[in-house]
């Protein structure tokens, strides 16, 4: 088997171990593992960590010079990070990197710079045809009071977010006389309100702080976590997992599905944004009972878990594919059956 040499950032979230040992098991690389991580670990470092480094913040002016540090020293071929910030950062040095022989496990720059934007998504969704959602967006305190009318609040709960914004930053959801589901709003950066008599206020320091807002009706579950490895524009790979928790935290596992109609439908969202990397879809469902584009994230899914619990290598698809080597000579229905796989939570305890 080949050596391989690869740094993997966010090492000490809670489902990572697992994923350490799964590719020490590789049937494919001999792998070398870089741990990266802001935070310490609460107890021992993994013993499927080969080396491990504490390092700032994806956002920190500091972040990049101190991984081309780490490349140098450690001789990394590959870099996978595991958070939108990392991923975004990581994007800028493309070029830097691949002068030292290290490839990024993610987009480029170009396309998580437009992914990013979810009116830039949702439109390009519209003009192809492709189920997106309903959405107003908004560029003052008019227009937005006016939208949230418009979606029928308070009779209904309707979702405000920036146009441009990750990890749940800004997401406000206005609770309407319905019953909402209990794992609405548990994002640890959203808010849920409950016909707030500042209501106002809220809204005014909202359209101040992001300037252009989208307002939506809120979507229902079930909610899935699309896999998607697209470094070649004319061949991806997509796993489809609906979660067993609609909210995706705490993690409480997956059923991988099998379904041509959804498949087909992920793959021209792949197409039609472009996508370049490593990526994490999100769908929900509309109000036709439809699994609907929600965003797409810069960076794998926290729970990829489940997609290599399903026997799917998919790091090590993702280095072959970075490597040039053909997407289709690992085909996804040599590792997975032809039928739902459950998977629980407890299944990734190490």
């Amino acid at each position: 088997m080949k050596n391989i040499v690869i740094a993997i950032t966010c090492v000490t979230g809670k489902m990572v171990p697992y994923v350490l040992k799964k590719l020490k098991q590789s049937k494919i690389f001999n792998y070398k593992i870089i741990g990266l991580s802001n935070e310490l670990f609460k107890d021992r470092i993994p013993i499927f960590l080969d080396s491990f480094y504490r390092i700032p913040l994806g956002e920190d002016l500091l972040y990049n010079s101190k991984i081309i540090e780490i490349v140098k020293k450690e001789k990394i071929e590959f870099i996978l990070p595991w958070s939108d910030e990392e991923a975004i950062s990581l994007s800028r040095i493309t070029e830097e990197l691949l002068i030292l022989n290290c490839k990024l496990l993610c987009g480029s720059e170009e396309c998580l710079n437009k992914t990013s934007n979810k009116f830039f998504c949702y439109e390009k969704l519209k003009e192809a045809g492709l189920r997106y959602p309903n959405y107003k967006l908004t560029k003052n305190i008019v227009e937005l009071k006016t939208a949230i009318d418009e979606f029928n609040y308070p009779s209904k709960t309707i979702v405000i977010k920036p146009k441009n914004s990750r990890g749940g930053r800004g997401v406000t959801f206005l609770a309407g006389n319905e019953n909402i589901p209990n794992w609405i709003g548990k994002g640890s950066r959203e808010t849920i309100l409950f016909k707030h008599p500042k209501e106002d206020q809220i809204l005014i320091k909202l359209i101040n702080s992001y300037k252009e807002l989208l307002v939506m009706p809120l979507m229902k579950d079930p909610c899935y976590d699309i896999d998607v490895l697209s470094f070649n524009p004319n061949n991806c790979q997509v796993i489809m997992r609906k979660r067993h928790n609609p909210a995706g935290i705490p993690f409480q596992g997956n059923t991988i599905l099998f379904n041509s109609q959804l498949k087909n439908y992920c793959q021209e969202i792949v197409k039609t944004l472009n996508l370049d990397g490593f990526h994490d879809i999100d769908l929900m469902t509309n109000e036709n009972g439809e699994a609907t584009f929600l965003e797409v994230n810069p960076r794998p899914s926290g729970s990829l878990c489940s997609s290599i619990a399903a026997n799917f290598p998919i790091i090590d698809q993702a280095i072959l594919t970075k490597s040039g080597v053909d997407i289709n000579l690992l085909n996804l229905n040599q590792y997975l059956q032809n039928e739902e796989i459950n998977l629980k939570s407890n299944l990734f305890e190490v």
